[in-house]
């Protein structure tokens, strides 16, 4: 894959990342590379920004549901669902990885500590 095409491939996964971020009724800024409020971080910045903010809202949107529907299993009922959109979503390139979920939940639960605690 050339550079090119390689960052016409990020611009898209950002700009779809930033639709669904949108899609949620959360508002984002135009400010990708070329935009008119250009912040000066490139796509790949962006997607992992993005990818951030939707993982973020999803988490709460899971404790939300799991707290509004206490003794329910809805617990069991989101991490199988959670399982079965991991493996159907796999892309084929990555079907012989198995996902680390344990080390990047571990990370970000790391973060998320070290964030709160400087508040």
């Amino acid at each position: 894959m050339t550079g090119d095409t390689l960052a016409q491939s990020w611009r898209k996964a950002t700009e779809a990342k930033r639709a669904a971020i949108e899609a949620l009724g959360i508002s984002v800024g135009r400010c990708l590379p070329g935009e008119p409020d250009d912040c000066g971080k490139d796509d790949l910045q962006h997607f992992a920004a993005y990818t951030a903010t939707l993982m973020a809202q999803m988490q709460w949107d899971m404790f939300a549901l799991s707290h509004a529907c206490p003794g329910q299993g809805t617990d069991a009922f989101l991490a199988e669902l959670f399982a079965h959109q991991c493996c159907v979503t796999t892309p084929e390139r990555f079907a012989h990885i198995e996902l680390p979920l344990g080390d990047q939940f571990a990370v970000l639960a790391q973060a998320v500590d070290e964030h709160l605690g400087d508040e």
